[in-house]
């Protein structure tokens, strides 16, 4: 399990690195764009993979129990999610398209899940 902790851990920083690279790119040429948002989300699930690992490796109860429980945590929070999103945009108080509502969406997505795992790894 140390070697996949530090694959996550190098995968991470590289996200990490990345992202920011990107972010500095934008904001000194165009202006930021949301499709800078998954690098990272990819950074923060390596991230949370390298510290929560070993946990969700073995076959125990415990390990099922943590994945039970945090899909259903991440499915209500991504769901709450979307629901705000689409009453902003239907309220015209977010004008966005529908690519763009997708590149908030799916990083969104992927930081409740990874937040709920590390969340409830955590307190059990």
């Amino acid at each position: 399990m140390k070697e996949s902790k530090g694959i996550f851990t190098a995968l991470g920083m590289i996200f990490l690195v990345f992202a920011v690279f990107t972010t500095v790119i934008e904001l000194t040429t165009s202006g930021f764009r949301v499709g800078v948002l998954m690098p990272y989300s990819m950074a923060f699930m390596c991230l949370v993979l390298a510290q929560i690992g070993e946990h969700l490796d073995s076959t125990d109860e415990r390990s099922k129990t943590i994945k039970r429980t945090s899909a259903s945590y991440s499915f209500y929070a991504t769901v709450v999610v979307m629901l705000v999103l689409s009453l902003l945009v239907n309220t015209d108080v977010l004008k966005v398209s529908a690519s763009a509502l997708l590149q908030i969406l799916l990083p969104a997505t992927i930081f409740i899940l990874y937040v709920s795992l590390l969340v409830v790894t955590k307190k059990m």
